[in-house]
């Protein structure tokens, strides 16, 4: 298992299937911004933390991974390239109850024009398994978590901005990959005040981001649907849209957020959710963390590295 949400005993079907875009268990090592966020020219690696729910030791344990970029979409499927798919393996046994890291073997090194959309946000998709025994590799079809404890998807990242400013974010969807027909969708972006919306995925990202050097957590703040707004081709200013994606080239909406007044260091989580509008189904999910900043805050600048001789 790569646990979904804080507490995962493993136990699915998921109901109702929500929430499961911050899984603590996947994350990028290596010269990266924070557990899901990268610089241009910064290598990286993809990690997770795989559990053994079995009463007896699994090895010879497989771990694929994708990068793709941060959607609440149809995943794997905008997939950056490279990496493309990523692979590790454990060949020594978990015991049973325990959980061990395994970090796939491709390095990956983003180009400006990779994160060109996101500035560096990722969302990380991921399936473990051990052939003939438990679990088995994603062929052709797609990752759900509420559905089966071997997959998992980290999608939240981290806005920081001072009371009453604008955040404005870029966010491309896709169809179903290896689909042919136009998929119809719901986008709708609102403001998760609920207790589960801030577990240990996403404390996990601010302790390992660039601000909490800098500012000091100060709780969570309740979040205002009322502030945010999506945009896009054919339609403007409203917080739940219709869509019809083509699974050959992605929609790109717009997320405005004037971040409401809250106490410097407070968070507050927003959720961009899809769901498909015949059977209202999750199809995908993004997590938004907004970290309210001190109205005279400033980034301290970082000296200059030396040229080794």
């Amino acid at each position: 298992m790569i646990r979904t949400i804080n507490g995962d005993t493993g136990s699915r079907e998921i109901k109702p299937c929500g929430n499961f875009w911050s899984s603590p268990d996947l994350y990028l090592v290596g010269d990266r911004v924070s557990r899901t966020e990268v610089r241009v020219g910064g290598t990286v690696q993809v990690a997770a933390l795989v559990t053994n729910l079995r009463k007896a030791p699994i090895d010879s344990i497989e771990v694929e991974a994708w990068v793709c970029d941060y959607t609440a979409g149809n995943l794997p499927n905008a997939i950056q390239s490279p990496p493309d798919r990523v692979t590790g393996f454990r060949l020594n046994a978990i015991e049973a109850g325990e959980t061990r890291e395994i970090v796939c073997d491709q390095l990956w090194t983003p180009t400006a024009r990779q994160l060109a959309i996101n500035g560096g946000h990722l969302c990380i998709v991921a399936n473990v398994w051990s052939s003939g025994v438990d679990g088995r590799q994603l062929i052709g079809a797609v990752i759900q978590p509420c559905c089966d404890c071997h997959h998992a998807w980290r999608n939240i990242q981290i806005f920081a901005a001072g009371t009453g400013m604008r955040i404005k974010k870029l966010m491309r969807l896709w169809g179903a990959a290896g689909s042919e027909k136009p998929q119809d969708i719901f986008v709708e972006v609102f403001a998760n005040n609920d207790a589960a919306a801030f577990g240990a995925g996403e404390k996990d990202l601010l302790e390992h981001s660039i601000w909490a050097r800098h500012v000091k957590f100060a709780g969570r703040a309740k979040g205002n649907t009322k502030a945010i707004t999506v945009s896009g081709r054919g339609f403007e200013g409203e917080h739940r849209v219709e869509l019809t994606l083509d699974p050959r080239k992605p929609q790109e909406i717009e997320i405005d957020l004037e971040l409401p007044k809250g106490k410097p260091g407070s968070v507050q989580v927003y959720d961009v959710v899809s769901r498909d509008r015949k059977t209202d189904e999750v199809i995908g999910g993004a997590r938004m963390l907004a970290l309210t900043l001190p109205d005279d805050f400033k980034l301290p600048k970082q000296a200059p590295k030396r040229r080794r001789r």
